[in-house]
């Protein structure tokens, strides 16, 4: 199955957490079951967050943590699921600030963000130029908000949808997966060594790596391949 999904956070220092959550189905080029929730993540929302997505703490301090919802085992269920292909603008912020809640995707993913760059050369990528740019459908968009996680996730669909008029959703996965998955380790040892060799050579070094990684494409990068090899490596404490 293929899912959309997009959060909004309390900001980006290491106690942050994710405070709003969306996701939807994506299925023969339709969009369904749209669910969006939102969370207290148990510190301040940082002003600058705050300003973008319109969230403060009074319209989350009775909401339940992330952790204790229904809500966390569906997208933990979801992301366990190998078969998978998870879509997102931006998607490794995203699984970055999901990882940090305990949940890991070893799922394939479309990144839009690299495919808008890559089919179209725009110098500028954010959700908000490629909608006036590209002239997404207003109409459909007309009952979300900016900068909320529903209404990205909506237009990441019709960005979606635009892209499979030059690529099919099969080469929108590899061109993703083929720019993440290029990452290097940051060794002088090991930086012109696939990752893949590296985890069997050295796969302590590689867990550490894992573990302390603030870089959220790295961080998805070496999920990926230690998940797919096969190899345990402990959460870190959130907290």
């Amino acid at each position: 199955m293929n899912y959309i999904i997009d959060t909004e956070t309390s900001g980006s220092s290491k106690e942050d957490r994710v405070i709003s959550l969306a996701i939807g189905t994506f299925e023969h080029d339709h969009l369904s079951d749209l669910k969006i929730e939102m969370f207290n993540p148990g510190v301040p929302i940082k002003d600058g967050s705050r300003w973008v997505h319109k969230i403060s703490d009074s319209m989350v301090k009775d909401k339940p943590k992330f952790k204790n919802t229904e809500f966390y085992t569906i997208i933990k269920d979801i992301f366990s699921d190998k078969s998978n292909v998870i879509i997102g603008h931006a998607i490794e912020n995203d699984l970055y600030m999901i990882a940090r809640e305990g949940i890991e995707c070893s799922c394939r993913i479309i990144d839009t963000a690299r495919c808008a760059k890559h089919i179209f050369n725009f110098t500028k990528n954010s959700l908000k130029f490629l909608k006036a740019e590209l002239n997404l459908d207003s109409e459909i968009l007309a009952n979300y908000s900016a900068h909320t996680a529903d209404g990205d996730v909506m237009i990441t669909y019709l960005l979606l949808l635009e892209f499979l008029k030059y690529k099919s959703f099969d080469e929108l996965i590899e061109l993703t997966m083929n720019n993440i998955l290029n990452h290097s380790l940051p060794s002088k040892k090991y930086n012109r060594i696939p990752i893949q060799q590296v985890i069997k050579q050295n796969r302590e070094y590689v867990r550490e790596v894992w573990l302390s990684t603030t870089n959220p494409s790295l961080r998805y990068c070496l999920t990926y391949h230690l998940h797919r090899n096969r190899i345990k490596a402990k959460m870190v404490s959130s907290g």
